[in-house]
């Protein structure tokens, strides 16, 4: 069960002003559930890790947005792959849960297991020529909002009717290194305009410089800064938006963002 305390009004369309969401120990039972699980798999640190994130953290995300009228230079990938809806099996065939995994790569497994089990309709892969998928997106709409508050928790206000949000994103190891992130996120963005949408938005944690990176080559540029504190097992959202604070300087910055998109 989850509460939320809002205190700004003015959530959707861009997040115009300060806006701060208080969840309350959200999906207790299901992360009991879950933690038991790791446990008896014997990833007894990751239990322990994510106990300690959640009695005491704090983390800081850029929100980023293209804007799809605006021109956008992304370059080909190193190889050619084409865009189309995930089917089952490409899913099934990228996303592959290896004994070996580390800790950080099994929680960013599970949260794109959950995402596949929210039943959202919207991912798509970008396959090699022989047919290979080798990265996987999700391209989330309005209509989804009531999934997208429950899967995230509270996570993101609710998307506008000309908004969609990029999650989930996944380029399996092998076809790494060969420009298919940035390539396939500003071809999956641009899907976004089949649905009506002006804008794609998605959130990168500030330290995750490489997929920043990524993301400034896709055509995406800061417009917001969340921030999520974890106090006794209470997590506090704040979403404040660049524009209102002068100078946009919140947190600085990664120099990638510096001389614009």
């Amino acid at each position: 069960m989850t509460s939320y305390r809002v205190h700004s009004k003015n959530i959707p369309d861009g997040i115009n002003n300060q806006t701060m969401f208080r969840s309350d120990s959200p999906g207790v039972l299901e992360d009991i559930r879950i933690g038991l699980s790791f446990l008896q798999q014997g990833y007894a640190r990751l239990v322990i890790d994510e106990v300690r994130r959640r009695f005491h953290s704090e983390d800081t995300y850029i929100g980023l947005r293209r804007d799809l009228a605006a021109p956008c230079q992304t370059g080909p990938a190193r190889i050619s792959v084409w865009i189309r809806p995930a089917r089952p099996h490409d899913i099934a065939q990228i996303h592959v849960r290896n004994r070996g995994m580390t800790a950080d790569a099994l929680k960013d497994h599970l949260r794109r297991h959950y995402l596949v089990q929210t039943g959202i309709p919207t991912c798509y892969v970008a396959l090699t020529n022989n047919g290979i998928p080798c990265y996987l997106q999700w391209l989330i709409g309005p209509d989804e909002n009531g999934k997208v508050q429950k899967y995230f928790k509270g996570g993101f206000p609710p998307l506008g009717p000309d908004e969609m949000l990029l999650e989930g994103a996944f380029t399996a190891p092998a076809y790494r290194g060969l420009g298919i992130t940035a390539y396939s996120m500003a071809k999956v963005a641009e899907k976004a305009q089949e649905f009506g949408a002006r804008r794609v938005i998605t959130y990168i944690n500030h330290g995750d410089l490489s997929t920043l990176n990524r993301c400034k080559e896709a055509g995406f540029i800061p417009f917001t800064i969340r921030t999520a504190k974890w106090r006794r097992f209470t997590r506090t959202l704040n979403f404040i938006p660049l524009s209102s604070v002068p100078g946009g300087n919140i947190v600085p910055l990664p120099r990638i963002f510096k001389s614009g998109p």
